[in-house]
């Protein structure tokens, strides 16, 4: 009798000491859905990435759901006096298997109310600017490979300032060779500034809509391609000075309303831009200057 008590305490142990790792590794789960445990981790986690980046970065609040759906509130990172990012709300919702594979699978990304400043973070393409609200999903992001597949983004009550190439204000920084893919993009109410390399031509107008469909943003290669481009715009103002004396050029537009569809459009940094202009259309023109 005494040798079968034995036995049955030694399978108790070794079923035990089995259990174990999987009881830590559950325990350690559940914890990570306490919300003081993930304002500690989110503390600690900012702080290393604040010494690797050499950006100050602060977090209001953070809630995680199971299994990865995550709230984020009031973000802010600094860098010397500039600030490169201030959110107010961040939700993402990823997928949990694809990250023990590397890939990144985002079911739902949402930001509210964001302030951006990319500075020199983005090698020949810096934006300034408000963004009231961002949606988007990607699935099949290879964090090695430098590759992104976006489904969808929308973008809407926004205020940006894009400047392309060699107008850009920033330090050199190390190569990026991520290849972005999109096959949405919906834009609504928002305002755009942008600059061509070398202040080469301006461009500045308030979109009603817009519409990008099936792009490819090289950012290794400087290469941006589009299947379409569709947009309705309002208070559009263009500047632009050609290298070429002796050609026909056309200097300067104002108008109170464009309409535009093109297939497709290729932009290579830094003065290469093709395009199928399917539609043009001009409203009220306030102002236009040509030279010959």
């Amino acid at each position: 009798m005494k040798k079968e008590n034995k036995k049955r305490k030694w399978w108790k142990w070794c079923l035990f000491l089995l259990l174990t790792p999987f009881l830590l590794f559950f325990i350690l789960g559940v914890l990570l859905y306490i919300p003081p445990v993930q304002q500690y981790i989110v503390d600690q986690v900012t702080v290393s990435l604040s010494e690797e980046t050499g950006v100050d970065i602060s977090v209001g609040k953070v809630r995680l759901a199971f299994p990865l759906d995550l709230a984020v509130h009031r973000v802010v990172a600094k860098e010397n006096a500039d600030t490169l990012a201030d959110v107010r709300v961040m939700r993402l919702n990823v997928r949990l298997l694809p990250l023990f594979k590397g890939m990144v699978d985002v079911d739902g990304l949402e930001v509210y109310d964001a302030k951006v400043n990319t500075g020199r973070w983005i090698p020949d393409l810096f934006i300034r600017g408000h963004v009231h609200k961002f949606t988007a999903a990607t699935h099949g992001v290879n964090l090695s490979k430098e590759e992104a597949k976006i489904d969808y983004a929308t973008l809407s009550g926004t205020d940006l300032f894009i400047a392309l190439g060699d107008s850009t204000v920033s330090e050199p920084s190390a190569p990026t060779k991520w290849n972005i893919l999109v096959d949405q993009v919906d834009i609504s109410d928002t305002k755009l500034r942008l600059s061509m390399p070398g202040d080469s031509m301006r461009l500045a107008f308030s979109l009603g809509e817009a519409m990008l469909k099936e792009g490819e943003f090289d950012l290794g290669k400087s290469g941006y391609h589009l299947g379409r481009l569709k947009l309705i715009a309002g208070g559009l103002t263009y500047a632009a000075r050609s290298p070429y004396a002796d050609s026909l050029r056309l200097d300067s537009v104002m108008a109170d309303t464009l309409q535009l569809d093109s297939i497709p459009v290729h932009l290579f940094l830094p003065t290469k831009l093709l395009s199928r202009i399917l539609i043009l259309y001009f409203g009220k023109v306030l102002s236009l200057s040509v030279r010959g």
